[in-house]
């Protein structure tokens, strides 16, 4: 059994720590949606879990491999700083590959997170409960064991490095644009903090895809900025400054319906997302499977 890389973050805590209370700690409050406490924890103490990624005779493959991609944007003038700081797309410092490297940095977000793992152990349940009895008792031990935790996680694991260059090149396809928060609310992340919506409803099919026709996501930076990426074919927006507290709050609850069930902020006030529980129960059941239910783009953008 290894003895180093044992508890693995689920979200980079570099990204986490932009959200401390203060400059002098690295410390995040924190709201559990299915069980509505709020507490205060280091960014190396949440979205993290045990063995996550490396199994525990395994070498530490993947989390040096999320390490290298995690590095080309952390650092003074990483392609993270340089958005975050810069508020400006069109400014000359932020250069191409700048943005490839966030391009990838958000796809990895959006693959490496417990929402996903969740997801992928969905599709063998989903089978055994609708063929249960109309499989043979071989297919049937190979679906449970695929839902086991060393095989969920090398399933998962598989995926992530599979998609995440694919997924980069369509994020990069986006439009992009940075929104500066001008209020006194700050934003939030959390868990699963490439947080997705839709304001058109393509049901039966799925509208929080990368394909999906006016897919929007929002990637905060910290709580003064976020990433925002849309669909190149139905949005145009510049960056700009959000001076609406009323637009904030609707990012942020977009990150409280997207979280798998964790949200982070710089202060204690979680008194939004408890309110957006109490309208609908059922974005904080552990079992809950997002749809197409969302905020759309906020009122005055």
């Amino acid at each position: 059994m290894r003895e180093e890389y044992i508890a693995q973050h689920l979200v980079h805590a570099y990204h986490l720590s932009m959200f401390s209370i203060s400059e002098d700690t690295d410390h995040v409050h924190a709201f559990d949606k299915v069980s509505e406490s709020t507490f205060k924890a280091s960014v190396s103490n949440v979205a993290v879990a045990d063995w996550y990624y490396d199994g525990k005779e395994e070498d530490p493959e993947t989390e040096l491999w999320l390490q290298k991609i995690e590095s080309d944007v952390v650092g003074q003038t990483g392609a993270y700083n340089k958005f975050r700081i810069l508020k400006d797309l069109s400014n000359t410092q932020i250069t191409r590959e700048d943005v490839r490297a966030m391009a990838k940095y958000i796809a990895l977000h959006d693959e490496r997170t417990a929402t996903v793992r969740k997801w992928l152990k969905k599709i063998p349940e989903h089978i055994l409960k609708i063929y249960d009895g109309n499989m043979t008792d071989d297919f049937r031990e190979e679906l449970e064991r695929s839902m086991e935790t060393d095989s969920l996680r090398d399933t998962h694991v598989n995926v992530m490095k599979s998609v995440v260059s694919s997924a980069q090149t369509l994020i990069d396809e986006f439009y992009w644009a940075i929104l500066e928060n001008d209020t006194e609310i700050p934003l939030w992340t959390s868990d699963n903090p490439v947080a997705k919506t839709n304001e058109y409803d393509l049901s039966p099919y799925g509208s929080l895809g990368l394909h999906s026709p006016g897919i929007q996501i929002y990637f905060p930076l910290s709580p003064d900025s976020v990433l925002a990426l849309f669909d190149p074919d139905q949005y145009y927006l510049a960056s700009s400054e959000i001076t609406n507290p009323a637009e904030i709050k609707k990012l942020n609850r977009i990150q409280v319906e997207c979280c798998d069930r964790q949200v982070y902020s710089s202060t204690c006030d979680f008194s939004d997302a408890k309110e957006l529980i109490s309208q609908y129960p059922e974005i904080a059941d552990e079992d809950y499977t997002r749809q197409s239910f969302g905020t759309g783009l906020p009122d005055s953008l």
